[in-house]
């Protein structure tokens, strides 16, 4: 199973994530956080495969969380979702080091696939 954190503001978008892998096949979504200074808490504690984290998060950026878990924890992929149109952060967030971009606007396929994409290694567009 694809241990999968899910980091975001909003309550409702954590537990709908979580309803949606709940009784999926390969992706078991095993915390939800809300801001980013509790990413580096729970993934201390925690053995973390992939983070989907949004980009607007209370406390510190989802950007610069993401920058420093690459440097404490290499082997996890994260996956920005955001609201923000694609065009504007998809390039900035795989360049800072995230596994792929996915829109809130997306279809529930689309972040399956990027969860399976990014937890093989490679990037989801």
């Amino acid at each position: 199973m694809i241990k999968v954190l899910v980091v975001d503001s909003h309550p409702i978008v954590r537990s709908g994530l979580e309803l949606l892998f709940k009784e999926h096949n390969e992706i078991d979504v095993i915390g939800t956080v809300g801001s980013g200074v509790e990413i580096f808490e729970f993934v201390r504690r925690h053995p973390v495969d992939v983070i989907i984290s949004e980009i607007d998060l209370p406390e510190l950026n989802g950007i610069t969380a993401l920058r420093a878990i690459k440097k404490e924890h290499k082997h996890i992929n994260i996956i920005m979702f955001s609201y923000h149109p694609e065009e504007i952060y998809a390039i900035s967030t795989i360049k800072a080091g995230a596994s792929g971009y996915v829109s809130k606007t997306e279809s529930t396929e689309v972040i399956e696939k990027a969860i399976l994409i990014a937890h093989k290694g490679d990037i989801y567009l």
